[in-house]
């Protein structure tokens, strides 16, 4: 039988992000030395709490409401509120399987183009491709920190005749590891508003900002037209939970209701004692404190990175949140040219087959793939140890700072990591 399928599905891949995972998997279970520097899994065991509070409500067999559970999108404005100073009702606020989900609920059923700085995760554009957006990508600058600027996103804006847009942020930004400045958002902001844009705010890794970086996000400068999405994935450390939330401003009932009524339609709800466990999550402050303290680890990892590849004389910005850095490799383009190396995919390839380094391409974050850059996640380690070993270091030394012995001693995968990079370099040189 001959079966056709939807032709915009079709000449979709799957996520990138997930090939690579797989793929190291695959060959670490055929005895090859990988260093995954490729996906991006917070290393850290889920809170005590919350394993004990998921435990506890295993029992809770019924379905919830489309929208959440009452209590944990109560729980959750107040959360929202305490933390960033955002105001969201409960009634606007979903819960979902992941934010991914929610981010593509959103995404068909605010109309309009899709607007998409780059870099950018990997699935946001295939989400809006799938449901047939119009997308138009906008290349942004290493010497803005790959952050979109205000002018940029109006030359974009006033060349679209569409009333309504959407615009994807994300900050902290994977897969850069920077975050936008307050002034940087007020600017992006009256642009907003002139223009008529809703703005998707991904804000997964608003806990992981470094030490002196503020994680304000759009809604702080543009509320009414801002839809703030976060879950348990990465400060939370409870990626396969696949919990999620969007809130909505006030104004926007109708999209909310149009978002319960997919999920109505799809999966229905997420799992009950999840929920339930999740309540934990966003009111224990003990909970809280554990995703700062996994955050300055976070930090030292990146930092060492950030240090390392500019010793290598790759050009790289220096991480300010989030566990990733987007290096390029400019600097030696005639030497890779030399050795066929000439894209992004070609240099990924070329570090995962012959030094055992996973990375994704720049390609895959929908830039140029003749860009000569790549990402690197900055979490290959055994987070139960390193968590441990840091909380020895801190009751030996309340002021006790991680620094590259640390990283190395307790992180050895990302030192090897580092020593395979140089040596390609040096292979390059002769």
């Amino acid at each position: 039988m001959n079966v056709r399928v939807n032709s915009q599905l079709a000449n979709l891949d799957e996520s990138a992000t997930l090939v690579i995972n797989q793929r190291v998997k695959d060959l670490r279970a055929q005895g090859h030395s990988i260093v995954h520097f490729g996906f991006g899994q917070s290393p850290f065991q889920i809170h005590h709490s919350i394993q004990e509070a998921l435990c506890k409500n295993a029992d809770k067999k019924s379905y919830l409401p489309t929208k959440g559970l009452p209590e944990l999108r109560e729980t959750l404005a107040r959360f929202i509120k305490k933390h960033f100073g955002y105001d969201y009702l409960p009634e606007n606020i979903l819960i979902g399987p992941g934010s991914k989900q929610l981010l593509y609920q959103a995404t068909a059923v605010l109309e309009g183009p899709f607007i998409l700085p780059a870099p950018s995760w990997v699935s946001y554009g295939p989400q809006a491709e799938i449901l047939g957006k119009h997308i138009l990508t906008i290349q942004t600058k290493k010497e803005n920190s790959y952050k979109l600027t205000a002018h940029e996103l109006d030359n974009i804006c006033s060349s679209i005749d569409h009333r309504q847009k959407i615009l994807m942020m994300n900050s902290p930004n994977n897969p850069t590891g920077t975050v936008y400045r307050k002034s940087e958002l007020q600017d992006l902001a009256s642009v907003c508003r002139e223009h008529s844009v809703m703005v998707l705010s991904d804000e997964i890794y608003a806990h992981l900002s470094f030490d002196g970086v503020s994680p304000g996000g759009m809604a702080e400068f543009y509320p009414e037209g801002t839809l703030v999405s976060g879950g348990l994935s990465k400060a939370f450390h409870a990626g396969g939970y696949r919990l999620g939330f969007l809130a909505a401003p006030v104004g926007m009932e109708e999209a909310v209701r149009c978002m319960a009524v997919m999920s109505s339609e799809t999966y229905t709800s997420v799992s009950a004692p999840i929920q339930y466990a999740a309540i934990e999550a966003f009111t224990n402050p003990a909970v809280t404190e554990y995703a700062r303290a996994c955050g300055q680890i976070h930090r030292a990892t990146s930092h060492y990175l950030f240090e390392r590849f500019k010793e290598m004389r790759l050009s790289c910005v220096e991480p300010e949140g989030a566990f990733y850095l987007f290096p390029d490799f400019e600097h030696y383009r005639s030497l890779l040219s030399k050795a066929a190396v000439r894209n992004s995919k070609q240099l990924s390839k070329k570090l995962l087959d012959t030094y055992g380094v996973a990375t994704l391409p720049a390609g895959a974050f929908y830039c140029s793939n003749e860009m000569l850059a790549c990402r690197v996640a900055t979490v290959d380690y055994d987070g139960a140890r390193v968590y441990e070993a840091f909380e020895r270091a801190r009751k030996l030394d309340k002021d006790f700072v991680l620094g590259k012995d640390f990283v190395e001693e307790h992180c050895p995968q990302l030192k090897l990591g580092v020593e395979r990079i140089r040596q390609f370099l040096l292979d390059l040189e002769g």
